[in-house]
């Protein structure tokens, strides 16, 4: 809900409510009464101090209040009242205001005259509810207030947004304001409730997170995902012109895109290779292989990919097209040799026919150590290449990165192009080093420690495993889950 406004600035407030009153050295307390819209809590705790003072001192502050017939409302003094009753005193100091109805006498009431505290952040998301109920907008309270109306506004929303949960802990302090802000940001309500949850518990400490951990999880978990769904869902529309059904091309949902890859950047899940890269030991990519045998091409978000999108092929369904296929000419083979035994007189003794199943019979072995060790460095390497994405600043100045210092000192001057290949898709040094050297977002200075990591496992022996192993953990990378996925990736 939006309140309605005369075309606000966040520049200008209005001005705000005063009421000179009529001032009594002493007047009575039995016509006062708290008034319910006062959004102040109660604070127990400084009561006890608040009647000491007035015992030793006096009441220095007069009472304000708004006389009415039925009995005066109390605009600021609440507490004072309260301690004043509790010492058993009858009179005391007060200004007495008068006003056309409770908007304006509300809007003095909120309005800061030098002698009070300010309003905590629940206690202005209860002030901005309160005087909405009683027909104030932005503008009527932003004067008394002392805000702009765009921050009247935005206390409006997290009063309407925040959910349960999330407001309790703006009242008890474990949230900020600020914090606040951003949550409500959240468009789905869902995921807003997830994402105070998230913010409440910190999965390290099980303590409410800062300001700005708090902000960086809420915008990269949720604000933006949110965002880039919303950019999916057109470019889904025009890539469905291109990339048809009938062509073998199926869209992957939004909702089941992490089944397919392994972050915002397309990264492969095991088991899946893009359309575009190589077969191994082979000129013909997995796509044009894919289309070959009738396996389906998937077509799956990724936001931080240059084309927002990728094509993945499921290996092993590929895998088993080509089998399917290569039985049934195997088959034709065996027919045609035994109508054609007559044949065969022309050998010598001894001789074995030669047949495409001998060609054929190393294609569909189990994979071996190379396969291996390309399935394994492709998971590993995507996923730290996924928090490096997702945090590009400060990772490779921390802890994280101090296993690796041996193997990033130690510059090999070929990359080793298997592992690089099927982790970034480029083949060749020169192409690595343009791809650093083009990029021209703030994640450049991580290409090359990471192509230096790349470089050592070709010339350092099992050791870079166990580097890896230990920056992925440090970097808080699954590292169980991801040895499970290659299993099953490798039909194991």
């Amino acid at each position: 809900m939006t309140m309605k406004t005369k075309k606000p600035t966040k520049t200008t407030t209005a001005t705000p409510v005063m009421s000179a009153g009529i001032f009594h050295a002493e007047r009575s307390l039995e016509r006062l009464m708290p008034w319910g819209l006062n959004p102040r809590h109660d604070d127990e705790e400084k009561m006890a101090e608040l009647m000491a003072d007035i015992r030793e001192h006096g009441l220095q502050d007069a009472l304000h209040v708004w006389e009415r017939p039925e009995g005066d409302l109390i605009l600021k003094g609440h507490r004072r009242f309260r301690a004043l009753r509790a010492l058993g005193v009858t009179t005391c100091k007060q200004v007495v205001h008068h006003f056309e109805d409770e908007a304006r006498a509300f809007g003095y009431l909120l309005a800061d005259h030098g002698h009070t505290v300010g309003l905590s952040a629940e206690e202005k998301v209860l002030a901005v509810e309160r005087g909405v109920k009683l027909g104030m907008n932005t503008e009527t309270l932003a004067g008394p207030m002392g805000l702009t109306t765009e921050r009247v506004q935005l206390l409006w929303d997290i009063g309407e947004g925040l959910p349960p949960r999330g407001r309790e802990a703006l009242h008890d302090g474990r949230l900020s304001l600020a914090t606040a802000e951003v949550l409500v940001r959240v468009e789905d309500t869902k995921q807003r409730a997830k994402a105070v949850q998230l913010v409440l518990h910190d999965v390290v400490t099980q303590e409410p997170m800062g300001a700005a951990a708090a902000r960086n999880l809420i915008e990269s978990e949720f604000i933006l995902p949110g965002k880039w769904a919303k950019a999916w869902s057109r470019l889904e529309g025009k890539l469905r012109k291109e990339l048809k059904t009938v062509d073998g091309f199926h869209f992957v949902p939004w909702s089941d895109r992490l089944e397919y890859v392994q972050g915002w950047s397309g990264q492969p899940q095991p088991g899946f290779e893009l359309a575009e890269s190589r077969m191994p030991r082979s000129a013909v990519t997995h796509g044009e292989q894919a289309h070959i045998y009738g396996v389906p091409v998937y077509v799956v978000a990724a936001p931080q990919h240059k084309s927002e999108y990728v094509q993945l092929v499921n290996v092993r369904m590929l895998r088993d097209a080509m089998a399917t296929v290569e039985r049934g000419e195997e088959e034709t083979l065996r027919s045609d040799d035994r109508s054609d035994l007559n044949d065969r007189s022309d050998r010598s003794d001894g001789e074995q026919p030669s047949t495409k199943n001998e060609e054929r019979s190393t294609k569909n072995e189990a994979p071996g150590t190379n396969e291996r060790l390309r399935v394994w460095l492709k998971t590993w390497l995507g996923a730290i290449f996924e928090v490096l994405v997702s945090n590009p600043t400060d990772v490779m100045t921390k802890e994280p990165w101090l296993p690796l210092k041996g193997f990033l000192a130690h510059l090999v001057t070929d990359v080793d192009a298997g592992a690089f290949e099927a982790w970034t898709g480029l083949s060749t040094g020169t192409e690595a080093l343009a791809w650093m050297e083009g990029d021209k977002k703030n994640r450049a200075h991580l290409r090359g420690p990471l192509m230096l990591l790349l470089c050592a496992v070709s010339d350092a022996g099992g050791e870079p495993e166990k580097a890896i192993r230990e920056v992925a953990a440090a970097l808080g990378v699954d590292g169980k889950a991801l040895d499970e996925a290659v299993e099953v990736a490798l039909g194991k």
